[in-house]
């Protein structure tokens, strides 16, 4: 029953909770409060019974948590960034839902319990969601709840993901400085070799080697490596059929070939291959085809020392890496769907570096070894 208080000019409504009919709150009507670490709901502080209202009327992501477990409530929106942890995270506690984050926002949280109000812009995370790890980017705020009696009770807060944003201006920003550095560059090789050392930095990857297809188009000549020091650079030739059966096909269509974890992802399929990246230290792996007059001339490969978080939106349909970064080729890139899905550069690397920004520069939080020598790529087989 809604029970109506007038007074003067002010009307007050009275109901419970969760009652308007809708799927989303008949849910949290019908979950265990009793069971949960907040308690039944007739025993919550009327200011958090307050603005868990205003949060269920909102229509852009909103969430709480308070009580000395800091207890999870969120409204429909939210469920976005949760995915396949809700509903499973009604009422539990913050840092079970989140326990990959929780140690880059246990911080900002004590502060915001303090009674700081806490703003932060394009954080980055690696966020556990649907069996995998994701790299996202948020801005968000947390603000103290207080009681009548000036007591903070909890934290409410909004965000917003703001991934496509941050990639994009990544993506936008390399090809600006890309197309800098290789303006006054002639020599093919000298391209290919400013083009690698760029992207390796901006990748973070441990390695970018040109392969350069052989006259029998079924090697690759391997030149121009950029290195951080954790794989040696790579000279001589390789076959293509070491690394899978379905690598040439797959480059010759014009079409980029990503694996974000080779043991996960390709030891089942092809172990031999699979065998063939982890002895050489391998364990995510990027090749994408540069293409002149409809033919494959060279393969652009990426090479990193550990699995690597996908995006977070993994279409079967994307740009490949060189009409992302403007490969140097003198024939434009086709786009291409990718046989693999979640082949966008600007997500494959990102959470090598944790602290960047699409500025280059850590989330603003606001407030009241040199290169091993390089070998040759058959030394190393098995």
């Amino acid at each position: 029953m809604v029970a109506y208080h007038t007074c003067a000019r002010l009307t007050m409504i009275s109901a419970p909770l969760f009652s308007r009919a809708d799927a989303f709150r008949q849910r949290l009507a019908d979950h265990d409060w009793a069971a949960s670490v907040l308690g039944p709901v007739d025993t919550w502080p009327l200011a958090i019974r307050t603005v868990v209202r205003l949060m269920l009327d909102a229509k852009h992501p909103m969430f709480v948590f308070w009580g000395p477990r800091l207890g999870l409530l969120y409204n429909e929106a939210y469920t976005d960034f949760l995915q396949d942890k809700h509903p499973a995270a009604i009422g539990q506690p913050f840092s079970r839902v989140w326990p990959e984050i929780w140690p880059a926002l246990s911080p900002l949280i004590a502060r915001a319990l303090a009674g700081e109000s806490i703003y932060v812009e394009d954080m980055p995370f690696v966020m556990f969601r649907n069996g995998r790890d994701e790299q996202t980017w948020f801005t968000f705020s947390y603000s103290p709840i207080y009681d009548d009696g000036g007591r903070i009770v909890g934290l409410y807060g909004t965000g917003v993901d703001t991934t496509a944003r941050v990639t994009t201006e990544r993506r936008l920003a390399f090809q600006v400085r890309l197309g800098d550095e290789l303006r006054d560059l002639a020599d093919p090789y000298a391209i290919c070799a400013r083009t690698a050392a760029l992207l390796r930095a901006e990748l973070a990857a441990s390695r970018v080697v040109f392969s350069e297809i052989a006259a029998d188009g079924e090697h690759g000549i391997l030149h121009s490596n950029a290195l951080d020091g954790a794989l040696p650079g790579l000279t001589g030739s390789v076959a293509a059929d070491d690394f899978g059966d379905a690598v040439l096909p797959t480059l010759r269509s014009g079409e980029a070939r990503v694996h974000n974890d080779i043991v996960a992802e390709l030891g089942a399929r092809d172990p031999r291959a699979a065998a063939r990246f982890v002895q050489a230290g391998i364990k995510a792996e990027l090749s994408v085809p540069v293409m002149r007059n409809g033919q494959l001339s060279s393969v652009l490969v990426v090479h990193g020392t550990r699995r690597v978080p996908g995006p977070r939106t993994r279409s079967p349909r994307c740009r490949t890496l060189p009409s992302a970064v403007g490969a140097p080729s003198s024939a434009p890139v086709p786009r291409r769907a990718c046989r693999t899905p979640g082949c966008n550069w600007n997500s494959y690397w990102a959470s090598a570096r944790p602290s960047a920004t699409a500025s280059g520069t850590s989330p603003r939080i606001s407030s009241p070894s040199p290169a091993r020598t390089a070998i040759s790529w058959p030394a190393i087989r098995p």
